[in-house]
């Protein structure tokens, strides 16, 4: 049985708690805009003999996927951001980590509220055609979830 304990330690020491940023530049366009994107994640990673034990936590949250990599890997990834506001974040609250990983999950969960504030606002250009998604982001935000980043 896995319990609140084991998932909390083990999440010391295997977890990641992951905030990516990804810029893409567009030469072909006048100008060379940039487009930037967020993704925040909850994962744990191990090797394929230990996918039973990533099914028991997927289990416990009830949320999230486990999949199998080309390298011999199984990792367990939440990524969606209203689960790891309900899920995650609540549980690492009550169950708090206790070494530099702490650290991290404070940063990460002040950036996984950012991004779910701009979720809400998100709305699509030209809808049924291709666009892109169009979010008018406060510049402190920016610069907060830069910080957060570079800090991570």
């Amino acid at each position: 049985m896995i319990t609140e304990d084991f998932i909390a330690g083990f999440t010391e020491g295997e977890g990641c708690f992951a905030l990516t940023l990804r810029r893409d530049v567009r030469h072909e366009r006048p100008g060379s805009p940039t487009y930037y994107s967020w993704k925040s994640a909850f994962v744990i990673v191990l090797r394929e003999d230990d996918a039973d034990l990533l099914q028991k936590i997927r289990g416990f949250f009830n949320c999230g996927r486990v999949n199998f990599t080309k390298t011999g890997a199984v990792r367990y990834e939440i990524s969606n951001l209203e689960e790891l506001k309900e899920k995650i974040v609540p549980f690492f609250e009550k169950y708090p980590l206790q070494g530099k990983k702490k650290y991290v999950f404070n940063l990460w969960k002040d950036a996984v509220e950012i991004l779910l504030k701009y979720k809400k606002q998100q709305k699509i250009v030209e809808r049924g055609k291709r666009g892109f998604i169009n979010t008018d982001w406060d510049q402190k935000d920016i610069e907060r979830m830069l910080i957060i980043h570079a800090k991570m």
